[in-house]
C-alpha cells in the first residue's frame, strides 16, 4: 500500500467519525447487493441493520471503510473507521463505542498490536494488545489520580511493574512510531504504516494539511 492512501485513511479517521469517501478512487460497486462486489467502493447493509461503506474485494470487506453498528443489540451506536481484510477489522483503525475509543492496530477482528484505549470515565491505556486484551508492555493512567501502572500485562491483568520500552507515540495523533521506522512483531522486523504516516505529517509537502489535521484532534 502506498503512503498516500495511508495518509488519506488516517487523515479521514482523525475526525473520529467522518465516513470515508472512496480515497483510492475505485469504481463504484453495483447497487444490487446480490451482484459480485470486487475491487470497488460501495455500501452493504445487513438484514439486521448494520452498514458497511467502503472497499470490497472478492465479495468481502477489504480495504478502507466505515462500519456502522445499527442493529438493535448491545453494539448499537458503535462505529469503526479503518482497514478490513477478508471481512474482518484488520490493520489500522478507530473504534468508537458510546464514550470509549480505541485507536490502533487490529488483527482478525480483534485489538492486536499497538494501540491506545480511552475509557469514557477518563482512564487511558497505551501499549500492546493481543486477542482483544491488553497484553505485553503497557501503561495505564487513571482519571481519579490513582498511581500509574507501567509494566507488563497479560490477558487484561497487570502482572508486574517495570520500565517499559514501547515505540514513542505522537502525543497529538496517538500514532505509535519507532526509531528507524521498525517494530519487532513475532520475531520479525517490519516497517509500519504508523511510522510512514508520522514521517508524512512531518514533511514540508504536507505541512498545510498537517495543520488542518491537528484542528480535528
Amino acid at each position: 500500500m502506498s503512503i498516500l492512501p495511508i495518509f488519506l485513511f488516517i487523515f479521514s479517521c482523525a475526525t473520529y467519525g467522518q465516513e470515508l469517501n472512496n480515497p483510492n478512487k475505485l469504481k463504484l460497486c453495483p447497487k444490487n447487493q446480490t451482484e459480485r462486489f470486487h475491487n470497488c467502493w460501495g455500501t452493504f447493509t445487513h438484514p439486521e441493520g448494520d452498514k458497511y461503506v467502503g472497499e470490497f474485494k472478492d465479495d468481502k470487506f477489504n480495504g478502507q471503510a466505515t462500519y456502522y453498528y445499527l442493529a438493535n443489540n448491545q453494539f448499537k451506536g458503535h462505529k469503526y473507521v479503518g482497514e478490513f481484510k477478508d471481512g474482518k477489522k484488520h490493520g489500522q483503525g478507530i473504534y468508537i463505542a458510546k464514550g470509549d475509543k480505541y485507536v490502533g492496530e487490529w488483527k482478525d477482528d480483534k485489538k492486536h498490536g499497538l494501540g491506545t484505549y480511552y475509557a469514557a470515565k477518563g482512564d487511558k491505556y497505551v501499549g500492546e494488545w493481543k486477542d482483544d486484551k491488553s497484553h505485553g508492555q503497557g501503561t495505564q493512567t487513571y482519571a481519579d489520580g490513582r498511581p500509574i501502572k507501567e509494566g507488563i500485562w497479560a490477558g487484561d491483568k497487570f502482572v508486574r511493574a517495570e520500565k517499559i520500552n514501547l515505540p514513542p507515540v505522537n502525543q497529538k495523533t496517538d500514532v505509535a512510531i519507532n526509531e528507524g521506522g521498525k517494530r519487532l512483531e513475532e520475531g520479525k522486523s517490519r516497517r509500519t504504516s504508523a511510522h510512514k504516516f508520522n514521517l508524512l505529517l512531518k514533511s514540508k509537502l504536507f505541512k498545510p494539511i498537517n495543520d488542518l489535521f491537528l484542528l480535528f484532534i
